[in-house]
């Protein structure tokens, strides 16, 4: 049994720009496959964190499967489920970039969201003291302790609808 995390580098989005620019880091985005296949995403149509299908709006993506047992993924997805609907932590984004804590407590930006589902399921054993800090950058490599990272899939920019 295993999880699926994808990261993603989609484009032109401002979190996209402000990720590769602070970080000098490829992905901007990372998201739980669900077993369905459906990634948890944020939605900004009705903005809070939903199942959704991939939009194959990406440049570049790297899909994980880390290794799990029945009852780590059955956490790790479970921990997913009850943040449903949960808005997105952009004061807290716009926060680690400017080096000032903005973080409310009831929102969740993608790296942290799921880091917390890792710690959660028992996957991963240790946080940062300031959980909410975690970038996509950081997660990448708290997974790449425990597997071998394959190298990102590329598409050409004018495959991307």
């Amino acid at each position: 049994m295993s999880i699926r995390i994808r990261f993603a580098f989609e484009g032109d989005e401002l979190d996209a720009q402000i990720q590769r620019g602070q970080y000098g880091f490829w992905a901007s985005h990372c998201e739980a496959v669900m077993p369905d296949g459906a990634g948890i995403r944020y939605d900004d149509e009705v903005e809070g964190w939903y199942p959704t299908r991939a939009e194959d709006s990406w440049l570049r993506q790297l899909t994980v499967d880390i290794p799990a047992t029945r009852v780590q993924a059955q956490k790790f997805y479970v921990f997913l489920g009850h943040q449903i609907g949960k808005p997105y932590d952009m004061r807290g984004l716009a926060g680690v970039q400017c080096h000032v804590e903005h973080h409310k407590q009831d929102r969740w930006s993608c790296a942290h969201l799921l880091y917390a589902a890792l710690l959660a399921a028992g996957i991963l054993r240790s946080a940062p003291r300031e959980l909410f800090k975690v970038t996509v950058r950081d997660l990448m490599i708290a997974i790449g302790a425990l597997v071998e990272l394959p190298e990102p899939e590329e598409r050409p920019r004018a495959s991307v609808s």
